[in-house]
């Protein structure tokens, strides 16, 4: 397990930022994920490789109002977004 260096910008906990940087880790690969605590955040986890090995990950992230107001701005086009979740509390969901 690593150890989180710095943030800035959007206000995250460690904690939902582990989860995907561990898991682009272990595959090599960028994973996706729609954290909606509190606000709802997209991520990327990309990881970092040196020497064939896993040494961190970079997680950039974006709330989705300005995903949103960004492809509004550059498209013209409306966009609407939907959920099957009727929980009390939003999931976080990886892909």
């Amino acid at each position: 397990m690593g150890h989180l260096l710095a943030t800035w910008g959007l206000e995250l906990n460690a904690a939902s930022l582990e989860r995907p940087a561990l898991l682009a880790g272990r595959k090599e690969a960028p994973v996706q994920m729609l954290s909606c605590l509190g606000q709802c955040v997209f991520i990327t986890a990309v990881p970092i490789v040196a020497r064939g090995k896993h040494v961190g990950s970079i997680v950039p992230g974006s709330s989705l109002q300005d995903i949103i107001l960004a492809f509004r701005r550059l498209t013209g086009a409306e966009l609407a977004v939907l959920s099957s979740w009727t929980g009390s509390s939003p999931p976080s969901t990886a892909t």
